[in-house]
């Protein structure tokens, strides 16, 4: 038979109040969780409809637009562009 001190005893009896809180708060939580998605099933709330979204092609064909000009052609970098492993220390 096992000598349980009056220390280990109280640990013992704190640590056993402890877990049967903390189950009972998890049981809590996931009833609650339960119950969110049975309100969630039986609502009847109408979702709104999007308006129909129309879109004018028109004015691509503005003057605006076509005073637009293209912006010149990128030319290529000439001779070396940097080293060859950047990430190494000089």
């Amino acid at each position: 038979m096992a000598i349980i001190l009056p220390q280990q005893r109280k640990k013992q009896s704190y640590l056993s109040l402890f877990f049967l809180i903390l189950i009972i708060l998890i049981f809590v939580v996931i009833w609650q969780a339960y119950r969110a998605q049975i309100k969630v099933k039986n609502s009847t709330e109408v979702i709104p409809q999007f308006p129909k979204v129309e879109i004018n092609y028109a004015v691509l064909e503005s003057a605006a637009l076509r005073g637009l000009q293209l912006f010149e052609e990128i030319k290529p970098l000439e001779g070396s562009s940097g080293r060859e492993n950047p990430f190494l220390p000089y």
